[in-house]
């Protein structure tokens, strides 16, 4: 896999199939790994939190916005990060999820294929993260899911690295809600005209208040220019 620079951050040009033909092989290398599907949001919370901005540094960076690909300038394939995780949940890998609302979680566990090592909603202490992180220890899953949003997911991923030896974990959002079938995902079109931002944003108007990350984002590339 070749990697194009995105603000100084490699990342993975590739695409959804021949990533997930790449996952045994990583996770062959004797160490834990970080995959994080990468969004502008996520990039512009590194600017605010050198922890997050050394977790980027360290991973497999996967370009999961359009806004991604235009600070690119269209040198990279799009590889959602619902579609992700949801070809994960029907593969063989096993898994450990953590995230989204219990009731969200139940329902996706009643419904996914893939073998589930554990699982755990996205409420909880710095205690029970530490049980948790115990428990995938034990377990040893191939793939932990973490949905809990940015920059929350980010943090937990970070906790990870500092104890595991095996596996790959993946912050993957909403899209536990949009697998379970919670929450609806754009319409076809309107994924393919690359309006998936748009589509969730009017859906959901109280995301617009959080958009501020979006202007910082396109003066910061188009300053790097």
């Amino acid at each position: 896999m070749t990697t194009i620079p995105v603000l100084n951050y490699a990342v993975t040009h590739t695409t959804l199939p021949d990533l997930l033909l790449t996952l045994p092989t990583i996770l062959a290398e004797p160490k834990f790994h970080t995959l994080i599907t990468l969004n502008p949001q996520i990039i512009m919370a590194a600017e605010k939190d050198p922890s997050i901005s050394n977790l980027l540094h360290a991973s497999i960076l996967i370009p999961d916005s359009v806004g991604i690909l235009w600070a690119a300038k269209k040198k990279l394939t799009q590889i959602p990060g619902v579609e992700l995780t949801d070809a994960i949940l029907k593969s063989s890998l096993t898994c450990y999820l953590i995230g989204s609302q219990p009731t969200v979680l139940k329902k996706l566990l009643s419904q996914i294929q893939a073998p589930i090592f554990g699982s755990h909603h996205g409420y909880f202490n710095d205690e029970e993260l530490t049980k948790i992180i115990q428990d995938i220890q034990t377990k040893k899953p191939d793939i932990i899911l973490v949905a809990l949003g940015v920059p929350k997911q980010e943090h937990v991923l970070i906790q990870l690295t500092k104890t595991l030896t095996y596996g790959i974990g993946i912050g993957v959002g909403g899209s536990f809600d949009v697998i379970s079938g919670t929450k609806k995902r754009a319409p076809t079109w309107v994924i393919s005209l690359h309006l998936e931002w748009l589509y969730r944003g009017l859906s959901e108007p109280k995301r617009l208040k959080t958009w501020g990350y979006l202007i910082q984002f396109i003066f910061k590339v188009l300053s790097a220019a």
